[in-house]
């Protein structure tokens, strides 16, 4: 049995060849290709392909011209369609059908008010119908731009709720959205100019608080003027 076993000097087994007997005398030559994938990596830089480079310098052009081309300036109310600011709401730039844009903003009464004007029993008064909305403009107005809290009586019905404001519309969206309400359902009222909200606007600029009943009944009293712009020439 001692034949089988090798050692460093020790006889070749009869009938072995050449090679077996050369692994047996060196083990390490087995282990030795493992050890050379196990080796660790050299330190070293890969240069970076000049397209790829490119590539990216424009990408970054493209993106940056993209950017300035559709950020509108980069105001948060550039996609806002409820927004109005006085001096850049595109309605203030391009004159609109009165209808159209009243219909359009009255999207956000309707909730309450509801699409056909009726409102909700006991909570929300009626617009179809409303001696408010038939009546003075001015009041109308007024009701807009700073709110309603309190009684109010509507078609016979008192009503107790909130209105608030809605100052942050432009004079045009205002007129517009009155002159929907006056003018749609069984109503028939006539236009509103959007003079008569700059005006009203102005007169009751440092007020803060909702408007009630009985303070818009003595508001009335002092009506606003509104300057006529589009007088025909006079007769010679």
């Amino acid at each position: 049995m001692s034949e089988r076993i090798l050692g460093r000097g020790s006889q070749p087994v009869k009938g072995s060849s050449e090679a077996e007997e050369k692994l047996r005398a060196e083990p390490s030559e087995l282990v030795a290709a493992v050890t050379r994938e196990m080796s660790e990596p050299t330190d070293g830089l890969a240069p970076t392909p000049v397209g790829l480079v490119l590539f990216f310098f424009v990408l970054a052009g493209w993106a940056g011209y993209y950017l300035s081309s559709n950020s509108g300036g980069f105001n948060a109310n550039t996609y806002d369609e409820h927004y109005a600011g006085r001096a850049n709401s595109p309605e203030v730039q391009t004159p609109q059908d009165p209808m159209v844009l009243g219909r359009r903003t009255f999207n956000m009464c309707a909730q309450c008010h509801q699409e056909n004007g009726l409102g909700l029993a006991g909570t929300y008064p009626p617009l179809s119908g409303s001696e408010i909305v038939l009546g003075d403009p001015q009041t109308l107005a007024r009701i807009l731009l700073h709110g309603l809290h309190g009684d109010v009586t509507v078609a016979g019905a008192v009503y107790n709720g909130e209105m608030p404001g809605w100052d942050r519309l432009s004079d045009i969206q205002i007129a517009s959205v009155l002159t929907y309400i006056r003018g749609t359902w069984t109503n028939n009222g006539s236009p509103v100019d959007p003079a008569l909200i700059t005006a009203i606007r102005d007169q009751t600029a440092t007020r803060t608080q909702a408007w009630t009943w009985a303070e818009l009944r003595e508001a009335a009293k002092t009506p606003v003027s509104i300057p006529i712009t589009n007088a025909p020439p006079p007769s010679k």
